[in-house]
C-alpha cells in the first residue's frame, strides 16, 4: 500500500503540469511510485529510490522533463 507524500502543480491557461509522489507504507513490498501529468499525457513511475525519485520530482518541476520524454526513452 502507497500513501501521498507530496506534489506540485503548475495551472497554466488551458492546461496543467502535475507530478505526485506516492510512498511506500511501512512494511509494504510496494515501492515509490511518481504520477507525472502534462499537455502530452500522463505517465507512472517507479524510481529504485528516494534518491532517484527527487532527481525525477525536481527535473519535472523545473521543466527539464516530460512526459513525452519519459514515453519516447522509457530509460528514466
Amino acid at each position: 500500500m502507497r500513501h501521498y507524500h507530496r506534489s506540485w502543480q503548475d495551472k497554466r491557461p488551458g492546461w496543467t503540469r502535475r507530478i505526485r509522489w506516492y510512498a511506500p507504507t511501512e512494511g509494504s513490498a510496494q515501492g515509490i511510485r511518481l504520477n507525472l501529468i502534462d499537455e502530452d499525457g500522463e505517465v507512472n513511475l517507479y524510481p529504485d529510490d528516494a534518491e532517484h525519485a527527487m532527481s525525477l520530482f525536481l527535473s519535472f518541476k523545473e521543466g527539464k522533463l516530460g512526459t513525452m520524454e519519459i514515453l519516447t526513452t522509457r530509460d528514466v
